[in-house]
């Protein structure tokens, strides 16, 4: 199900071409645009009034797990290394390869998790190893792409306002199952939030921010914390009488 927020209530939207398959990503453009993606090859756009599926054949049905959008592209990326970008025209399959030198390279089995695009339509993505328990995060350089590698699974990537011009401080990736995992590019590797700064010790599933010092982590069993400055605080969760 698709729920949109017109700033008083929400209201079910129903896609339409994907039957029941289950949906993992959503993205809205700064002009209403709404992307979503999921199992069986489902990627939709909406208008506002009509949705289009997306022409993407991959050799094998994916499951988009991201899409993020910014300098006029937007990206969707999914399990089996699968990644397409729609460059204001139409999709593309993309192939992200590290090459030696360039930093660790993405193993056969992974899978992309996560997905962020700057200002300038560079896009960052996570890849999760799977059983090694290791996510690479690699990004755009030009025309190649530059890794760095977390000993943790990791489940969502975003970046603040300003990464293309300096990344350092401003790209976040959060995870984690049995152990908490936010991280934050210095500009030279990802550097570990502590569990205890955390005050938490299972994992988070997204991460999404107002800028590098306001930033939210939601995560299991209704755990949720905000970056005020350099502090992580605990919010507690609380449902309406």
């Amino acid at each position: 199900r698709v729920w949109r927020f017109d700033g008083s209530k929400f209201s079910q939207l129903q896609p339409t071409g994907i039957g029941q398959a289950d949906l993992h990503a959503v993205w809205a453009g700064p002009d209403g645009t709404l992307v979503i993606g999921g199992a069986a090859n489902s990627l939709l756009t909406f208008d506002g009034s009509v949705w289009q599926p997306a022409p993407v054949n991959p050799a094998q049905p994916v499951t988009f797990r991201a899409i993020a959008g910014g300098g006029g592209e937007i990206w969707a990326v999914g399990d089996g290394r699968s990644a397409w970008r729609h460059d204001g025209t139409t999709w593309l399959a993309e192939t992200v390869t590290v090459t030696a030198g360039d930093g660790e390279g993405i193993g056969s089995s992974a899978n992309f998790v996560g997905v962020a695009v700057d200002a300038t339509g560079q896009a960052w993505i996570a890849a999760d190893q799977g059983a090694q328990s290791v996510t690479v995060v690699v990004r755009q350089q030009g025309k190649k792409w530059l890794s760095a590698s977390l000993a943790n699974s990791a489940s969502d990537l975003w970046l603040a306002g300003g990464a293309d011009k300096d990344p350092a401080g401003k790209v976040f990736v959060a995870g984690g199952v049995n152990d908490p995992l936010v991280a934050i590019w210095d500009g030279q590797v990802f550097a570990a939030i502590s569990s205890d700064d955390l005050n938490w010790k299972l994992g988070f599933n997204q991460i999404m921010g107002l800028d590098a010092d306001r930033v939210w982590v939601a995560g299991l069993k209704a755990q949720l914390r905000r970056r005020q400055g350099k502090i992580w605080q605990v919010v507690t969760v609380a449902s309406s009488p």
